[in-house]
């Protein structure tokens, strides 16, 4: 990644994963059995557990937009 690289905004399920690590005490160290474990956790809430991610995602992407004005997602 070059310097003038500028980071993506996180979405509500990568936040609920950064929450999930933290409040859940897991002895796996490896990333990609975290994630996993988190989706399906992710997938077994309810519209109104997701709530409050999807909300903090929308404040973090309005912030992430007036940090960076001319930010376009190029995959």
């Amino acid at each position: 990644r070059g310097p003038d690289h500028l980071p993506r905004a996180p979405n509500a399920f990568l936040l609920y994963r950064s929450f999930f690590c933290t409040v859940e005490q897991h002895a796996e160290s490896k990333h990609n059995l975290l994630s996993k474990r988190a989706a399906e956790r992710w997938n077994e809430l309810k519209e109104h557990e997701r709530a409050p991610f999807k909300t903090l995602a929308d404040l973090v992407r309005d912030r992430h937009a007036a940090m960076y004005p001319n930010y376009k997602y190029v995959p």
